[in-house]
């Protein structure tokens, strides 16, 4: 291998490696949800935790079986291999995961992976869920400081098309059930606006995205948390009394607003490499002529 070939070659594989790890942030929250020990025939609920990044309260709900436990992604729906742990909601009426005062920025970009399930038993209750709630001002989990952040709602009756809800009262078909999406909100509770991703976000606002598309832009904190204050609880869970079938992964609250691309495909893995084996092929040919 000539000396120019191999530097091209290294150059090339770096700038894979620098694009895969492009706009690393700070982690305040994560739950990957692969730290927690798996029975397969014994699904069980996230353990709560009150420090490590977990959850500090975990609300399995009023439905009957085991509506929110974590399991192995056994067909890798996320892409990340057959032994990835996941969270599984199925037919869960008013669960949810509370992490009460777990991290504190006044910028944050909210993020996780879904995959929307059809409801196979509505048990005579709406099929939405309001999975994302943050909650400022002094961070009590309680309803002056809240922001209902992402809202999926299933259409009845035909199941097939999920609705996507911002803040704002506007809907779209951007999700589908059994595909997998990429959702990021950023909100900004500083004095002052922010620029992200080409965007820019008034103080108080929120964005949230889908799949690496901004759907709603500039909608405004719910409720009546002053800015500029700390976001420093999170909220997972169903809406009320609805019920909700899903699957997430990769949940993750960064410091600071920025949207990294959506993930890919698990196909998707093999084509990027194939494209950087096509490419170092090329660069030999050339350094051989």
């Amino acid at each position: 291998m000539s000396s120019k070939f191999a530097k091209c070659a290294s150059l090339t594989l770096a700038g894979f490696a620098l694009c895969s790890m492009a706009g690393a942030q700070n982690v305040l929250f994560q739950d990957t949800f692969n730290s927690y020990t798996v029975d397969p025939l014994n699904p069980a609920p996230p353990t709560a935790i009150a420090d490590g990044g977990k959850w500090s309260q975990v609300i399995t709900g009023g439905s009957p079986g085991t509506p929110v436990s974590i399991v192995f992604d056994t067909d890798n729906a996320f892409g990340r291999g057959t032994g990835n742990q996941i969270l599984k909601i199925e037919n869960a009426v008013n669960f949810g995961l509370v992490a009460d005062k777990l991290f504190s920025a006044q910028v944050i970009t909210f993020s996780f992976d879904l995959i929307m399930d059809p409801v196979t038993d509505a048990q005579g209750h709406t099929q939405f869920i309001n999975s994302n709630q943050l909650f400022a001002g002094n961070g009590d989990v309680a309803n002056a400081n809240r922001a209902h952040l992402v809202s999926p709602r299933i259409n009845t009756p035909d199941q097939e098309t999920g609705r996507f809800h911002g803040i704002s009262a506007s809907s779209d078909d951007y999700l589908t059930v059994g595909q997998l999406h990429r959702i990021d909100v950023v909100v900004n509770m500083s004095a002052s606006e922010i620029s992200y991703n080409g965007v820019t976000l008034a103080s108080g606002g929120v964005d949230s995205w889908v799949d690496g598309n901004l759907i709603h832009a500039g909608d405004v904190f719910a409720r009546q948390a002053p800015v500029p204050g700390d976001i420093q609880s999170l909220r997972m869970g169903s809406f009320s009394n609805n019920v909700f079938s899903g699957r997430f992964d990769g949940v993750t609250i960064f410091e600071g607003g920025s949207v990294l691309a959506p993930i890919p495909e698990p196909g998707t893995y093999a084509a990027i490499f194939g494209g950087v084996l096509l490419a170092l092929v090329l660069i030999r040919r050339r350094f051989q002529k």
